[in-house]
């Protein structure tokens, strides 16, 4: 699994919007799309919204939905080694680390 790794930091990148979610596709957690180098980077430059469709299409070229746009996707830096799930709820997803959490769900560390 391809992860962007930035001064000990891990990007992960979750949906902030209801509908079919990202890091969520077809109810299970997808860890090539939560991790997504290029669409990471171009998060991380603030890109356009070209460019996060460009991104998404050369990452995901056998995909048949629409491309997400930088406002409908929430990037968050996890130090490298920290427990962590990602959270969905009817699309909107979010990041919990295990040290915050009181439920005991499984975890995985990146």
């Amino acid at each position: 699994m391809n992860k962007r790794i930035v001064n000990g930091m891990v990007g992960v990148i979750t949906s902030n919007s209801y509908g079919s979610g990202w890091a969520f596709s077809d109810g299970e957690f997808n860890p090539a799309r939560a991790f997504c180098p290029a669409l990471v980077d171009a998060l991380t430059k603030m890109a356009s919204y070209k460019d996060v469709r460009e991104a998404f299409e050369r990452s995901f070229p056998d995909s048949y939905e629409s491309s997400p746009t930088p406002l409908t996707l929430t990037l968050t830096w996890i130090p490298q080694g920290t427990q962590f799930r990602v959270v969905n709820y009817d699309g909107v997803e979010g990041v919990i680390l295990k040290d915050k959490d009181r439920d005991p769900y499984r975890y995985m560390t990146v």
